[in-house]
């Protein structure tokens, strides 16, 4: 269900001045929203039904189990119409977009396709999780929604989505593998010529603590662009790790045993 709660200025209250069903004849998981500069709803989910509505999609075959769904959503009045309703991978659980409107999404599973990769991020291995990063263009209302690009990320797991007005973005995410690889890690994705993504940094957050056999594990839960270039990370963590200016009262390390939060 999608719902715009809004105050009211005559009365002061909450009122709703829409409230929309989205879905088919079985379940449906809304993970992530966002609204672009002309005010359109962007949605990001997950789906098990068969008839999940589509329009101005991209063509993609129904997966067996879950689909991923990536939507557009346009208000009008106190109704809501579809721009575009498109399958994507198994499961799309982040979404951003830029000043284009142009939308961004994090999602798990066999691609749709692969259009202007990374250089040099190959697929997985087979039977492996994969992470793939999306840009996904609708500048005509009455066709498809397409690929801008669509790239595997050098993470199996990534889990948090920025994007800055011009179209860089930030991708934070984790490996499985804490024995040899970082635990977390933050991505800058550019656009090295219009559409084509290449990454300009890596930042490593975490790395396996060998000391008494303690992993120094770093979750990272999601990001926020910033004007002046920068991101900010939030998310949790165990081990001990370092930090720089804590906040006052707040200790000098993570808690050893205990997941805590970071910023």
């Amino acid at each position: 269900v999608l719902a715009k709660l809004s105050l009211s200025q005559e009365t002061g209250t909450l009122q709703m001045d829409y409230s929309v069903r989205i879905g088919g004849w079985g379940f449906e998981f809304a993970n992530d929203i966002a609204v672009d500069s002309a005010g359109a709803i962007h949605l990001a989910g997950s789906t098990v039904s068969t008839n999940f509505p589509l329009r101005n999609n991209i063509p993609a075959p129904r997966l067996p189990n879950a689909n991923g769904i990536v939507m557009k959503l346009v208000p009008a009045g106190g109704s809501v119409g579809i721009a575009y309703s498109t399958l994507l991978n198994e499961s799309v659980f982040k979404i951003a977009t830029d000043s284009q409107n142009n939308a961004y999404t994090l999602s798990h599973g066999p691609p749709v396709s692969m259009v202007n990769p990374i250089p040099g991020v190959t697929p997985p291995a087979a039977n492996t999780l994969a992470s793939h990063l999306s840009m996904l263009i609708h500048d005509n209302p009455s066709a498809a929604v397409r690929f801008g690009y669509s790239t595997y990320l050098p993470y199996q797991y990534a889990t948090g989505l920025a994007v800055t007005p011009n179209g860089t973005a930030f991708v934070g995410g984790a490996t499985p593998d804490y024995q040899t690889s970082p635990a977390a890690a933050v991505l800058k994705i550019v656009q090295s010529s219009p559409r084509v993504p290449a990454i300009e940094y890596t930042a490593v957050l975490g790395v396996r603590n060998s000391t008494g056999g303690i992993p120094s594990i770093l979750y990272i839960r999601d990001l926020a662009a910033m004007a002046d270039g920068g991101v900010l990370v939030g998310g949790s963590g165990d081990g001990p790790q370092a930090t720089l200016n804590p906040v006052a009262g707040f200790g000098a390390n993570f808690h050893t045993s205990e997941q805590t939060g970071f910023v």
